[in-house]
């Protein structure tokens, strides 16, 4: 053995592995090691977590813990790393093909790595469940980025015969992992309340050395090839194929894989219209559903529950685990040599027998506990499973069944895919499983026959072959099994192009150009910036919204809503510098959250705060907000101005900047007296009363009237079914009901979203629009003024109402010649914000 080489022997085959090619692997394993480490703090700290619930419940929102409170919290805290992973996917994994590999997998992962430990170490601190999940939000985030995008980067970077190999390395650390976890982690150890920040301490410390070691590593030798970069693309495999490597040829099997497709990105709708693809996609599909329906996600989330319902304590769990994390351990160096020396469908055939026969196993384990008691026989043939490396096949197929322009497409959808299947699966686990334990088990062992059977006669071989030459033979195997011998489709491999005999349906001869979908493209995202907007809203409700009747009126509406505004400006001028859609997307997101507590919380603070004679003006007098945004976006936001694609950033930063100014102004503000008066903080009701009202006015009456309000039920809170109970009750919902309605249902809303589109039909441009908008605004800017006097000085809300809707009738029956112009002008003469 040469100093250049590491040398295997096995019984049927003998290969060399570059050194730097291990010291990729081994960095990314610790990397790897780092982030397991963060990854299994909840489940194997389940009842540490529990104690900080606890104390976030009593502490933080006057709360009394009970079992259904602290459910609640853990389920939220498994849910946030799902609500990070879906943010990734669509924000970070698409980077990996615009900025590198290396740049998403080094860089981004150390940062997110940095922020989660830091979270969990100030959450083990100062005993908040809010940091955790932050820290959850932050960890969830990298792994898409682990699961893909980093063994994307070992797989491009590893020569040919060590793909599987190099593709399965990187289990060992989910072993090690556990072996760290399983035994310090134990509540004799360090899993106590006061002591297990030492593992978030120790992954911040870990991930800086981490980086050290990882910031030499070139970048992918086939991502360089793709941008055309062939000198760097020359180092890189000298790096990680070593120097005696054949450079030609490696350099002309990327160019072929390169030049599989003509487009540099395919969709995943492009993807399933080929007919190769599409086999490709089935059987990746395959492997995944095949793994994930195997009860293993259900018994890593909720190891602690299920020994204890089989009647073991926390300790014994976590010695149960550790000792078969070490009894296996050995066994992962089979899967890193098998999956090369017998190939990919060997090893899928051996998993599957292990993983259907954990089924069975597991199912007669919950029969055997559910009747007589404990038994942990099925965790040996689960550990077995991971022994065969069938683990990696998933991300290993992704890497050797599709162009290189496909491949981020179908990792999004795999990783969709598993997320929607698995998320139903782990939350309405422990429902089935309180009911009827051994039930929740029956539906894997039919799945895994229909997917099995499917992979057998489907899945391809593909160990040691070059990625261009496994597509080219699976598009023959495709077209071989066509009954016409004319087909309208044309082959996927360019080198076949041009053979007139088979015409088969392929993105390289008859692709959708960007100028037949354009339109239909900009309609979704157009309409996903309206969707993500009302998801946002409907977040914000069952989770900002209640904040404000535990934590205060002020904590609400200034705390959260202005830090919801700077993160939406921040996620705007991200989607300006990095021409990203998903960025925009999300702060459209965000916004949406904070809408609910602009368009109640806000003006419920205000009308608290006033003296019973201005509560009319105050809650009108916020409309002055909405005039002069029009007023600056419709003169400064015109193509003439900031409005074009190169400066619009300007407004974004505005308002981030504008966001902290406020937070300045508003966080001397206090909170609503009537909010203090119901938590039976007089003394600061007081203050606030003063404050608002003046000095002059009568403060034991107003905390009077106000008690008086509070005392208007006996319970502190009522929900709506309660109500809609009480006719007093019943009557009011029904007159807000219909006062809601009939503004809702009057365009105005669609017209506000969609204003340059309207106007753009009915014959004007951007900047006319613009212009229109701008003198309606203007014109109409005064009028405000009269709403904030005439609704309560002069007619009252009813007579108010009245003349609202004598101008929405009018707008609605209005018909004739002038449909464009005419409506326009009529619309804004009767906009909601003048009530």
């Amino acid at each position: 053995m040469t100093r250049e080489t590491y040398v295997l022997h096995g019984a049927s085959m003998k290969f060399s592995i570059p050194p730097n090619l291990l010291y990729m692997l081994f960095c990314f394993l610790l990397m790897d090691l780092i982030n397991q480490i963060t990854q299994l703090t909840f489940p194997t700290l389940a009842e540490t977590i529990n104690v900080m619930n606890n104390h976030t419940l009593i502490s933080h929102y006057g709360i009394d813990p009970t079992p259904a409170n602290i459910a609640f919290l853990n389920s939220i805290i498994t849910s946030s790393t799902t609500v990070g992973m879906i943010f990734s996917l669509f924000v970070f994994v698409p980077m990996a093909e615009t900025k590198g590999r290396k740049y998403t997998v080094i860089y981004f992962r150390f940062i997110i790595t940095l922020g989660t430990s830091l979270c969990h170490l100030m959450s083990a601190l100062f005993q908040s469940t809010e940091l955790f999940v932050l820290g959850q939000i932050l960890n969830g985030l990298q792994l898409p980025l682990r699961m893909f995008v980093t063994m994307l980067y070992i797989t491009e970077c590893a020569p040919d015969k060590y793909r599987g190999f190099a593709s399965s390395a990187l289990i060992f650390s989910d072993v090690i992992g556990q072996l760290i976890m399983f035994s310090v982690a134990t509540p004799n150890l360090l899993g106590k309340e006061n002591t297990w920040f030492i593992f978030p301490l120790t992954v911040l410390i870990c991930s800086i050395g981490n980086f050290a070691m990882t910031a030499r590593l070139p970048e992918s030798p086939k991502w360089l090839v793709r941008r055309n970069r062939m000198d760097e693309a020359a180092r890189s495999i000298k790096f990680y194929h070593g120097e005696n490597c054949s450079l030609n040829d490696v350099m002309t099997s990327f160019i072929k894989e390169k030049n599989l497709t003509k487009e540099d990105r395919i969709s995943i709708r492009q993807v399933w219209e080929n007919d190769t693809m599409r086999e490709a996609l089935k059987v990746l599909c395959a492997v995944s559903l095949f793994l994930i329906l195997d009860s293993g996600a259900v018994q890593g989330t909720y190891t602690v529950l299920l020994h204890k319902t089989a009647g073991f304590t926390v300790q014994e769990t976590m010695n149960i685990k550790l000792i078969l994390a070490v009894a296996f351990f050995p066994t992962r160096f089979v899967g890193t040599y098998i999956i090369e020396a017998l190939g990919r469908r060997p090893v899928m055939f051996i998993a599957g027998v292990i993983v259907y026969s954990k089924t069975w196993l597991m199912l007669a384990t919950q029969f055997v506990i559910f009747f007589t008691g404990p038994n942990v026989s099925v965790e040996c043939l689960a550990d077995s499973t991971l022994a065969t490396g069938v683990a990696s096949l998933g991300v290993l197929f992704i890497a050797e069944l599709f162009p290189p322009s496909a491949r981020t497409s179908v990792a999004q959808t795999l990783i969709l895919v598993t997320m929607v299947i698995n998320l139903p699966i782990i939350a309405a686990f422990p429902i089935f499983y309180s009911l009827f334990e051994p039930g929740y088990f029956f539906i894997h062992v039919f799945s895994q026959i229909f997917f099995g059977s499917y992979l057998y006669k489907h899945m391809p071989e593909t160990k040691g072959r070059a990625v261009y030459d496994i597509i080219e033979s699976m598009d023959q195997e495709v077209a071989s099994r066509s009954v016409s011998f004319i087909e309208e489709k044309t082959p996927l491999i360019r080198k076949r192009s041009s053979t007139l005999a088979f015409k088969r349906n392929s993105i390289l001869n008859t692709s959708r150009t960007r100028a037949l979908t354009f339109d239909h493209g900009v309609s979704f995202l157009t309409s996903m910036v309206t969707v993500s907007l009302t998801i946002g809203t409907a977040v914000s409700l069952f989770c900002l919204f209640p904040i404000a009747e535990t934590k205060g009126r002020k904590f609400a509406t200034v705390y959260c809503r202005i830090s919801l505004l700077f993160i939406a400006a921040v996620c705007q001028i991200l989607s300006f510098f990095f021409r990203a859609s998903e960025f925009f997307l999300l702060a459209q997101f965000i916004i949406g959250m904070g809408h609910p507590l602009r368009t109640f919380i806000t003006i419920f603070y205000v009308t608290e705060c006033s003296p019973d004679k201005n509560r009319g003006f105050a809650s009108t007098v916020l409309i002055f907000s909405t005039v002069i945004g029009r007023m600056l976006l419709y003169s400064l936001g015109s193509p003439g101005f900031f409005g074009s694609e190169n400066s619009w950033f300007v407004f974004p930063v505005f308002v981030a900047i504008s966001s902290i100014v406020m937070l300045l102004v508003t966080v001397k503000l206090p909170d609503s007296p009537k909010w203090l008066v119901y938590q039976n903080r007089i003394d600061e009701a007081r203050t606030s009363i003063q404050y608002y009202h003046g000095s002059g006015c009568s403060i034991d009456k107003v905390i009077r009237s106000f008690t008086k309000e509070k005392n208007l039920t006996i319970e502190a809170k009522i929900s709506f079914r309660q109500a809609m109970g009480d006719e007093t009750l019943r009557e009011a919902i029904g007159i807000l009901l219909f006062l809601t309605l009939f503004f809702l249902l009057d365009s105005t809303s669609t017209q506000a979203v969609y204003t340059v589109s309207l106007h753009k039909d009915a014959g004007f441009t951007v900047q006319e629009t613009m212009n229109i908008s701008l003198i309606l605004t203007i014109v109409f800017f005064p009028t405000k003024f009269i709403g904030t006097y005439v609704y309560y000085r002069c007619f009252g809300k009813k007579a108010s109402h009245d003349s609202c809707r004598c101008h929405l009738l009018w707008k609605v029956n209005t018909n004739g010649d002038n449909t464009g112009r005419d409506l326009f002008c009529g619309a804004e003469l009767t906009h909601q914000d003048n009530v």
